[in-house]
């Protein structure tokens, strides 16, 4: 599924709890990829992969089922459908969960897991905002947005 980096996010399942976040964030979408879209891509060490990969813990809008990776042969894919990473000793099972990242109280950027294999593996760079956003945030800044979140 594509939706053009910085562009609107708009998963009609999700409920903020009265109490928090006032007023909503803006939330957009960052790093949904889909076959055929086009990207540059840069395969010099991305300095944020490691935070990334730490936020992969803290899973939003999870799914049942999986979504492959449309740049990898089918046979790339774990039996079970998951997109299988392994960056500094951690296995990621990747392709059924978005990662939010509070850019800063007035805005959440929104992408699938896959963002971390979309990276690794395909050399895609997200925009400066991405960047700007992994720079400063803290676990506790994502832990704050997930009880945030009826999910």
């Amino acid at each position: 599924m594509y939706y053009k980096d910085m562009s609107p996010y708009s998963n009609s399942k999700v409920q903020w709890r009265r109490w928090t976040w006032r007023p909503r964030p803006k939330m957009v979408n960052i790093g949904w990829l889909s076959d055929g879209c086009q990207f540059i891509p840069s395969f010099d060490n991305y300095r944020w992969l490691p935070t990334l990969v730490d936020l992969c813990k803290y899973r939003f809008n999870a799914t049942l089922g999986t979504f492959c990776c449309p740049f990898c042969d089918v046979g790339t894919q774990d039996v079970s459908g998951y997109t299988i990473e392994a960056i500094n000793e951690k296995t990621l099972f990747l392709g059924n969960a978005e990662i939010w990242i509070p850019a800063n109280q007035d805005l959440v950027l929104v992408a699938p897991n896959l963002i971390v294999h979309y990276i690794n593996r395909h050399g895609y760079r997200p925009p400066q905002t991405f960047d700007a956003a992994l720079e400063k945030v803290s676990s506790a800044d994502v832990e704050q947005l997930k009880l945030s979140v009826v999910n």
